[in-house]
């Protein structure tokens, strides 16, 4: 058995290095773990299909159970919360369009916004949900010297119907978040490289606070426990939702930084661990991006080099890998689930599964017709 070494820093960023020949099935034990169903969400011709698959700790079945829907324009926004997700496309008429799907229950609805009065140059930036309220932050062309205005508009998730008039915002509004019945607003000075989060009551749409957050930020999450996370390229902050105050500030080593920061997509898992693809210059890999976890409680992150647990035949030929577009987690078998772009033009991508730290090992993949972009597990 291959033995793995760590290397750590002050508890701030960790990466694994373990060598991997194996090219099957790492676990030994003949265990079928728990069945699970894996959605899959990917992206083929500029348009966005959804399958599910049927899976145990040792395989997955050879074809999808369902092809859950076909044919949803590819999104200039979305928001994932839990099992669902939200897209918003621009339609012909430059009105638009708000899709949701749920994972949980494979349904799929979608409606119209901003059909009363289309605007060909009108832009949402970005989306929150809850259960029942759509959150839609965007900007429209604007009156006098300023060259863009933008709002915040509430529409209930059943159909669109307003929720509370579009609330103008001073400056742009790169992201929002929904926590504890408020709305944490990621918003940049368009004047400068200066950030704020503008935080406002999701039912009102009511002002409650702004806090200064200087230069440098790149995103916001909501943790595990529901605060606030925002990231910069050398450290975080966690924000409590409720008292708007800094828990905490990670700051992390020149040249060791985890780079969530820059992640198109995250998954966090039960214990509160972050899944995503991390972008990557570090000797040891040649790929653009590879799968990187990050343990919050801990403050260390898990780098997972496709160089060590595949073969170059198995990278370059056998799997084809080009880039990684998504990670996440199927805890009932505990394994790593990587979505990954296959070289060449033809738009299409795969599933592999390898055992987690603290030794990772390849299971199996899965060929998908498209890039994948979300995956869900369902027990």
């Amino acid at each position: 058995m291959n033995t793995c070494r760590y290397w750590c820093l002050l508890m701030v960023l960790c990466i694994l290095g373990c060598k991997s020949s194996d090219d099957g099935p790492a676990d030994q034990n003949n265990t079928l773990g728990k069945e699970v169903n894996y959605t899959v969400l990917f992206e083929r011709n500029d348009q966005l299909s959804g399958v599910r698959f049927q899976a145990d700790r040792l395989g997955i079945s050879n074809e999808p159970l369902e092809n859950l829907f076909e044919g949803i324009p590819l999104p200039e926004a979305q928001v994932r919360d839990e099992d669902v997700v939200s897209y918003y496309s621009t339609r012909q008429d430059c009105s638009g369009e708000l899709t949701q799907f749920s994972a949980k229950t494979t349904d799929l609805t979608s409606f119209s916004v901003f059909s009363d009065s289309p605007d060909c140059e009108l832009e949402v930036i970005s989306l929150s949900h809850t259960e029942n309220t759509l959150f839609l932050f965007y900007g429209i062309a604007g009156q006098g010297l300023k060259k863009r205005d933008y709002f915040v508009r509430g529409i209930s998730a059943s159909g669109g119907t307003l929720i509370f008039p579009d609330i103008p915002l001073e400056k742009k509004p790169l992201q929002g978040i929904y926590a504890g019945n408020r709305l944490f607003i990621l918003s940049q000075n368009p004047e400068g490289n200066t950030f704020v989060l503008k935080v406002v009551n999701a039912g009102t749409g009511e002002f409650i606070n702004e806090i200064n957050l200087n230069s440098g930020a790149q995103k916001i999450f909501k943790t595990s426990e529901g605060n606030i996370m925002v990231s910069y390229p050398d450290f975080h902050i966690i924000v409590d939702r409720g008292t708007l105050g800094i828990i905490s500030t990670v700051r992390y080593l020149a040249g060791r930084e985890p780079n969530f920061g820059t992640a198109e997509r995250e998954f966090f898992d039960v214990s509160g661990s972050l899944y995503y693809a991390m972008e990557t210059s570090l000797s040891g890999t040649t790929y653009p991006r590879i799968p990187g976890v990050y343990d919050f409680s801990r403050n260390t992150a898990i780098l997972y080099y496709y160089e060590n647990f595949l073969s170059e035949t198995d990278r370059k030929f056998k799997y084809e890998i080009e880039d990684t577009t998504v990670v996440s987690y199927d805890s009932a078998n505990d394994l790593i689930l990587i979505g990954y772009r296959k070289t060449g033009n033809n738009g299409t991508g795969g599933l592999l599964r390898i055992k987690p730290a603290p030794e990772p090992a390849f299971i199996d993949n899965t060929d998908l017709e498209g890039v994948p972009q979300l995956i869900f597990t369902k027990q």
